[in-house]
């Protein structure tokens, strides 16, 4: 099961000086961020591991629904769907299955984090640290909470405005993931074309 959980932190994915955090300015950007019941965009992802000189490189489109879960669709360089839901974590090529505990626990985080919900996300992370910009961008450092997540997980960094736009994840490993995300956009109510996308087909 830690393998599998492990396996999320790969699929899904510059440090500066901040100042401590304090509640006004995480309001302050939970009040900036966009809430919306579904979002869609692209992501870059840059993954390097401690095992080979050169990172790996990836670029798709996800899809995040409130309460239902998240697709992440890889398309370069090669073709891969993810759907996680609260109950299942389904693959392309796979048959459907129930999630374990932990991998279902490291999937919702991942959920928490795509969806900019502050408040849940300091369920499960200590705010280290938060920097506040005029132009109203923000950067937050994050460390686990849990156990559970301090396996995989050493810290993480978000960036961002009206959306978090970069993703900065230290694996416990030694490993690290930057997801950039691009052309984002808010859907309020949720298109049924959307709803549809959580059944996993060979091309969403």
């Amino acid at each position: 099961m830690v393998k599998l959980s492990a396996l999320f932190l790969t699929a899904f994915f510059t440090l500066a000086y901040l100042n401590p955090a304090s509640g006004v300015e995480v309001a302050e950007i939970e009040n900036l961020l966009v809430h919306s019941p579904s979002t869609v965009g692209r992501f870059a992802q840059e993954k390097k591991l401690s095992i080979l000189t050169k990172p790996l490189i990836s670029a798709g489109d996800f899809l995040i629904v409130k309460d239902l879960g998240v697709v992440w669709n890889v398309r370069s360089p090669v073709t891969s769907n993810l759907v996680i839901t609260q109950d299942q974590v389904l693959m392309s090529d796979r048959a459907p299955s129930n999630a374990g505990r932990t991998t279902k626990y490291v999937a919702k985080v991942l959920m928490l984090i795509l969806s900019g919900n502050l408040d849940a996300i300091t369920d499960v992370f200590h705010i280290i640290s938060v920097e506040l910009k005029q132009d109203d961008q923000w950067t937050l450092e994050l460390e686990p909470k849990t156990t559970i997540l301090k396996k995989f997980l050493s810290g993480i960094t978000l960036c961002g405005g009206r959306t978090i736009e970069t993703v900065y994840l230290e694996e416990s490993s030694g490993d690290s993931t930057r997801l950039i995300l691009t052309e984002i956009e808010h859907f309020d109510p949720v298109p049924e074309s959307m709803i549809e996308r959580f059944s996993l087909r060979s091309d969403p």
